[in-house]
């Protein structure tokens, strides 16, 4: 059935761009007209006016400024590394990964009806701005005090925020979040910390690029050394996420992340074991190959063994770094090779030597329980492997 999903996708992408942009013109149309329409009414009314056609011009100068405002209206930045897609589907998987990127810049707004049972949508916008999160819940994260006894942050707690009104927020809940608080979260990231130098000497050193017949290959040297010179991709700073949004895997300092309405710090135990009975399982198939560090985790789980989180936050910050520069998985079908990443399969792949331990898992998620299936993990499964507890917690959200 992936032809079909792929085919309802496509048409929805055609033709939910259009429909946005008519209910915006007539929108804009509906501002101007206190002004519009008695102006329209003396150009008819009046000889002169009629004659130079001045209300001809008048509505196409306004249809004219209306396109420019439409066109002007802040999008998602341009997304890195994804594949030529071969082929005759090619054209399709390109319609929907713009159309998917286009819906994560969308924000509607609502009003209640029915005693506040049903919310209805009246408004949509491109990505306007304003958040819920202040600068004295952003010091508490960054600086701590009597508020969070566990806070500051800690290089390789999760986080996760979420935003009101995000029509890709919704999508993701629609897919299977279990709500329990896990709703209001639509994005994942890994908090590292410091990144100084060395750390750029590092970063992409792992980086996957397209090969131009559908696959993939190792980034070259140049390609590894543009991604680090990039300050869109990597930058130094004293308190830094590496996330992957449109764009791709790319760092960005803590004060720009925390820009949101809603916000929870995850982090892993000091010591982190195996659960009882679970000693020497098989590791989750299609897990990208471990790190020479994490099979050395992966064994002294599998022995028993109590692992620190030092240990494992190392090695997790090690292969975050490495990925920067990857491209950004709009179909949510990447979870078996690793090459490119939505924002919760990137902090899965960070962790992956301790998935058994912490719970994660991949699940099945579609919207409405049949519509765009895929085996993934969202936002939502991680808040509920942490509020469930083992080995790892939820220390803060506001």
């Amino acid at each position: 059935m992936v032809w079909l999903d792929k085919t309802l996708l496509v048409l929805t992408a055609l033709l939910a761009k259009p429909f946005y942009l008519l209910v915006r013109y007539l929108v804009l149309l509906a501002q101007w007209s206190p002004l519009l329409l008695p102006w329209c009414w003396a150009c008819l009314h009046f000889e002169n006016l009629r004659s130079h056609q001045a209300w001809q011009w008048t509505l196409g100068a306004l249809f004219a400024l209306n396109a420019f405002g439409v066109a002007a209206q802040p999008g998602s930045p341009g997304y890195r590394g994804n594949p030529a897609y071969p082929g005759m589907s090619g054209f399709f998987n390109f319609l929907i990964d713009r159309f998917i990127n286009w819906i994560g810049v969308l924000k509607y707004f609502s009003f209640d009806v029915a005693g506040g049972r049903l919310s209805l949508p009246y408004s949509v916008v491109e990505d306007p701005g304003g958040y819920r999160l202040n600068a004295k819940v952003i010091r508490l994260l960054t600086e701590g005090g009597a508020e969070a006894a566990d806070l500051p942050l800690q290089a390789g707690d999760i986080l996760l925020r979420g935003y009101d009104h995000f029509v890709d927020g919704k999508f993701i809940n629609l897919a299977g979040s279990d709500g329990s608080g896990a709703d209001f979260f639509s994005h994942a990231a890994l908090y590292v910390g410091e990144l100084n130098e060395a750390d750029r000497a590092q970063a992409a050193s792992g980086l996957k690029v397209a090969d131009g017949q559908g696959g993939w290959r190792a980034a070259s040297p140049d390609e590894q050394q543009a991604v680090r010179c990039d300050e869109h991709y990597f930058q130094t700073g004293k308190q830094m996420v590496v996330h992957s949004m449109s764009r791709g895997v790319f760092v960005e300092d803590i004060l720009t992340f925390t820009r949101c309405d809603y916000l929870a710090v995850i982090r892993l135990d000091e010591m982190v074991k195996l659960p009882a009975g679970s000693h020497g399982a098989a590791r989750l198939k299609g897990e990208g190959g471990l790190t020479t560090e994490e099979e050395d985790i992966d064994r002294r789980l599998n022995a028993g063994e109590a692992v620190s989180r030092a240990d494992i936050i190392r090695a997790a910050r090690a292969v975050a770094i490495s990925r920067i520069g990857s491209g950004y998985d709009f179909q949510f079908d990447d979870v078996r090779s690793f090459h490119r990443f939505s924002c919760s399969e990137f902090v899965y792949f960070c962790y992956k030597s301790v998935h058994r331990a912490v719970g994660l898992q991949l699940q099945r998620h579609a919207i409405l329980k049949w519509f765009f299936a895929r085996e993934s993990i969202t936002p939502p499964d991680i808040y509920t492997a942490a509020r469930d507890g083992r080995s790892i917690r939820i220390i803060w959200r506001g």
